[in-house]
This record gives C-alpha cells, structure tokens and sequence, in this order.
C-alpha cells in the first residue's frame, strides 16, 4: 500500500497504468479500477491520444477490465460508460466487452437494455 500511494504522485508510463487497472480489476475492485483509469487519463499516458487520432491499445485494454470489473460488481452504469468511451474513441469493442455488458444488465433485469 506505501509504494502504491508514493506512485500515484507520479507520472508513470502507460503500461504500469495498464497492469494496475487490471490488477484492480481482477480482484474486483472496480471502484480502484475506474480510479487509477482516471489516473492515466490526468497524465495523458496514452501514446497517439492527439486530437483527430485514435488512442492507443492502452486505453482500450484499460476500459476493456474496468467494463468487466464494473459488471461483476453490478455497477451497469459504470460499464455502459466505459463501453461508450470506447465508442467514443473510435475504438472496436470486442466480445468480451459486449458479453459482460450483457450479462450485467441481465443480472439486474436490464434486459431491454442488454
């Protein structure tokens, strides 16, 4: 927890922002996950993220886990949000972003909205 908080003062390259995200994720801590996404987003850390170009892999590998954590947890809005932010950025959602979008909303009987 020490190191963790005396990084989150720095800016860090894209890939170390990548693995927290996923790490909270993984553990289902989608709240952490949408946190340290944030993180990223403050410091610019996605190559190609210029007006009128698409952002790297990076965002979207992020936004995938944060979907996924978000679904677990039952937090739909916060899932659809991402899942828009994908759009939004002109990148492809997979079927894994689509699959726990889904189940999510079925989970909670949203299915007019799966």
């Amino acid at each position: 927890v020490m190191w963790l908080e005396s990084v989150s003062q720095k800016k860090l390259p894209e890939s170390t922002y990548g693995a927290l995200v996923d790490a909270f994720a993984r553990t289902g801590d989608a709240q952490k996950a949408m946190e340290w996404l944030g993180r990223a987003r403050e410091a610019e850390a996605f190559p190609g993220k210029v007006p009128g170009k698409v952002p790297g892999k990076g965002l979207d590998r992020m936004l995938r886990s944060v979907i996924n954590a978000c679904a677990k947890a039952g937090d739909v809005p916060g899932a659809m949000r991402c899942f828009e932010e994908i759009e939004e950025a002109r990148l492809k959602p997979d079927t894994v972003a689509y699959s726990s979008i889904i189940n999510a909303c079925g989970s909670i009987g949203w299915g007019d909205e799966a």
